[in-house]
């Protein structure tokens, strides 16, 4: 049976050592909806969209983030939610494109 979460823990490999960890909660369906309009919206060149859409992925990860653990700088400072402007990109992207742009789905064939 599916469970519905309030809140995802994702690990990400981010330069050296074990994994960072990122707890994001669960967006409202409010929230999907106007993250997918925006992102969508958006359509000039393939250029233009993909920085327009990972910039949109970035500032929902900002949002959403509610934990940060096993992360921390060069003077190894942890990175907490309030220093999340020290995240990289890519890895809130990949945050973002894992948890809520992919989605895994089996079709029965039966009607």
């Amino acid at each position: 049976m599916a469970k519905l979460v309030s809140k995802h823990r994702v690990k990400v490999n981010i330069g050296e050592g074990d994994p960072a960890v990122f707890v994001l909660r669960q967006p409202t369906n409010e929230e999907i909806n106007k993250f997918n309009s925006e992102k969508s919206a958006f359509k000039l060149n393939k250029k233009s969209f993909m920085s327009h859409a990972e910039e949109l992925r970035c500032k929902f990860f900002d949002k959403l983030l509610i934990e940060v653990g096993d992360l921390v700088d060069e003077g190894d400072v942890p990175i907490t939610v309030e220093r999340k402007e020290l995240i990289p990109s890519n890895a809130k992207t990949a945050t973002i494109l894992e948890l809520f742009e992919s989605v895994e789905a089996e079709v029965d064939g039966k009607n």
